[in-house]
């Protein structure tokens, strides 16, 4: 089982996990995060304080961190960024990454009609699947027209769900589609109303949290899911950025550890999150109180067969590549991680052989 949490807009790595480098602060004389405020994981770990809620699952060697990540070819634009990392492919006309995995991994869908679930924003590592995408769980839904029986309504428009000989090909697609949605509406409406009381930290109508609730209930109520992807916008801060960071970070926290300990023994030992951002933030801070696109990111992973508690790459201020980040762990390869964990094919989806990055336990 794989849960993707997609941070939308870039976000920063440096005031996420904070180096010791004094040319940090020179570079950053209003952004950069004092160091009393900074939470101390290890002598050579400093992380952002509103990464607290993670701080047991680090210490439980349940999360780890990669730094630097980036894709070989990247720019600092946000549409062809995000295209790049929901493809994993220099083809602009490749599907999504696990898009690619379910059609090669060849499913068996006979027990499971919603293999792969992307809920809230950004579900294009799905595309081009049969992957069920619902932008706001709690708003998911076919309802009948005043005065007309749900359950004819339903009927209806299974009756109408198969493509006829003059249809164009966006409404066949549409019709063929039915099924499907109809499917995944009563599935996702259980799951939502099976958690209507689950603990779920102390902001529940946050938009990630309320994602993540509904990934929680599915992951435990249907075995053969294998994918979710979730997302949350606002990580492009290119002004008054301590204090949206600082939110989105806490919303990111809180959210991941009401998920993971709602999940269950069982459930935590298959399941596997991993963050993704289009890219990082430049070194220096910008006039706005705020940084700019850069390059390289940080990324999380957390799960029951992750070795954590460890930092793998690097954020080298010495070693900066037109004032950003230098890439020091490819994106492929905490793909090609993802992937192993579903059963791969990783080489095959990816279109190369990616080594091992010692996050997972063999």
């Amino acid at each position: 089982m794989l849960v993707l949490v997609q941070l939308l807009g870039g976000n920063d790595a440096l005031n996420t996990l904070v180096p010791s480098d004094g040319r940090y602060r020179d570079a950053r004389p209003n952004l950069a995060l004092s160091e009393g405020s900074l939470l101390r994981w290890t002598d050579d770990v400093a992380v952002h304080p509103s990464l607290a809620p993670l701080e047991s699952l680090w210490t439980s060697v349940e999360l780890a961190m990669a730094a630097g990540v980036g894709f070989e070819g990247q720019n600092r634009s946000h549409f062809d960024s995000r295209d790049l990392w929901w493809r994993a492919s220099a083809d602009p006309n490749a599907d999504g990454w696990l898009a690619r995995w379910i059609e090669q991994a060849a499913i068996d869908r006979a027990d499971e009609p919603m293999e792969a679930i992307a809920l809230g924003a950004g579900p294009r590592a799905l595309a081009g699947s049969s992957a069920s995408a619902i932008s706001d769980p709690n708003q998911i839904g076919f309802e009948a027209p005043a005065g007309v029986d749900q359950a004819a309504f339903e009927e209806f428009l299974l009756a109408t769900s198969s493509p006829s000989a003059g249809d164009s090909p966006l409404l066949a697609q549409a019709r063929a589609a039915l099924p499907a949605a109809l499917s995944a509406q009563k599935i996702l409406a259980e799951a939502i109303e099976s958690t209507a009381n689950d603990p779920y930290g102390d902001e529940p109508d946050v938009a990630l949290a309320a994602q993540l609730n509904a990934a929680s209930s599915l992951i435990r109520t249907r075995p053969g899911l294998r994918v979710v992807t979730v997302g949350i916008e606002g990580f492009d801060t290119h002004a008054d950025q301590l204090d949206v960071h600082a939110d989105l970070l806490g919303d990111v926290a809180t959210s991941l550890a009401g998920f993971w300990s709602g999940l269950g023994d069982e459930h935590r030992e298959r399941t596997l999150v991993m963050t993704t951002s289009e890219f990082g933030r430049r070194v220096a801070e910008n006039g706005s109180a705020g940084t700019d696109h850069g390059r390289a990111g940080l990324q999380f992973v957390l799960g029951g067969g992750v070795e954590g508690g460890q930092v793998i790459g690097e954020q080298r201020l010495d070693a900066l590549e037109d004032g950003d980040l230098a890439i020091s762990v490819p994106a492929d390869d905490l793909y090609a991680e993802a992937l192993r964990w579903l059963g791969g094919p990783a080489d095959a989806v990816l279109g190369s052989v990616r080594p091992s990055t010692g996050l997972l336990r063999s």
